[in-house]
């Protein structure tokens, strides 16, 4: 499934000759994932932390974080992987 990330901009996920999803692949992985977003932040102990909270709690989180003065290093969308959407499709078709 990587390549299928790597190489295709469209894409069509069968399972047992039914189709699963079909779309572009930027468009299916958005669709499928979960509105979360990582932020990774160095605490008082200079240590690197990793938080993924839902998108309506992103404010109070990075709030929170800032006023304990740490330092935020990244902030990003979580997307799932093809593969993972693949495996939450297929599994509900049970």
């Amino acid at each position: 499934m990587e390549s299928v990330e790597e190489l295709c901009e469209n894409i069509a996920l069968i399972n047992h000759g039914r189709l699963v999803v079909t779309g572009g692949t930027d468009e299916v992985r958005r669709q499928h994932g979960e509105d979360n977003v990582e932020i990774e932040y160095t605490d008082d102990t200079l240590a690197r932390r990793t938080l993924v909270v839902a998108r309506p709690e992103v404010n109070a989180t990075l709030h929170g974080l800032l006023e304990k003065d740490f330092t935020i290093n990244s902030f990003k969308e979580v997307i799932p992987r093809m593969n993972d959407i693949f495996i939450k499709l297929v599994k509900g078709e049970e």
